[in-house]
């Protein structure tokens, strides 16, 4: 969102509770904050009222919320399961359900989902995750069908490894220290290192803009070349 920031944009931030870090998110940027729990469909509506309210239409909706916990699949607790589901996938549905009307009534607008190298090609220990993020991956190719004739452009972006706060998840599942997790992670990517939250950054602007008009539905992979074919 910084990266969008920068290029212009006036930016609504969301996260779960409206706490110090959003606030310092927010600040950081000149942005304006916009709580909710994406799990709550009332509270979705509520601040996309908000932000239209505040904004005017919005034009550009990057879904990047994510939940994960990581277990083999038959000790995972059920509701943590769902929950999963409930923020990664249906979360996703019911912020695009709220924005859309807006982006008719501009008669454009760019939808960018965050899904996950994990969707695709699946994780152990991460079956409710990785299935949620597939999902999304089919969401938004049908949706994208659904919308490009109103230039209205649906993406997804499916990262590989980034280098952010999840990756202490992974080492903690994997039971090594963190730096001995980015050592796993790179030493399997061609690139030879893991992401940064930069080259997804730029991948999203890429795909908020008119030169991206061709692109509805695609995936896109900043991987490192990890997977290299649209999956």
């Amino acid at each position: 969102m910084k990266r969008m920031a920068q290029e212009g944009a006036r930016v609504a931030v969301n996260a779960r509770v409206d706490d110090q870090r959003l606030r310092a998110v927010v600040d950081d940027m000149g942005g304006f904050p916009a709580p909710a729990d994406i799990a709550s469909p009332a509270a979705v509506r509520r601040m996309v009222a908000e932000v239209e309210a505040a904004l005017g239409p919005i034009e550009v909706l990057v879904c990047n919320a994510a939940r994960m916990t990581m277990k083999p699949f038959l000790e995972q607790d059920e509701k943590q399961w769902w929950e999963q589901v409930d923020i990664n996938l249906t979360g996703h549905m019911d912020v695009v359900a709220a924005v859309v009307p807006g982006m008719r009534r501009l008669g454009r607008g760019r939808i960018v989902l965050f899904s996950s190298l994990w969707g695709p090609i699946g994780w152990e220990n991460a079956s409710g995750y990785a299935a949620s993020k597939s999902a999304l991956i089919s969401f938004g190719r049908s949706l994208a069908r659904e919308l490009a004739p109103e230039r209205i452009y649906v993406s997804i972006v499916a990262p590989g490894i980034i280098d952010t706060p999840q990756l202490q998840v992974d080492a903690d599942d994997a039971g090594v220290s963190l730096e001995e997790m980015h050592r796993i992670y790179a030493k399997n990517i061609p690139a030879g290192r893991i992401g940064t939250p930069d080259d997804v950054a730029r991948a999203v602007v890429f795909l908020s803009t008119e030169t991206a008009r061709a692109f509805a539905g695609q995936t896109i992979h900043p991987n490192g070349g990890e997977i290299r074919g649209s999956m």
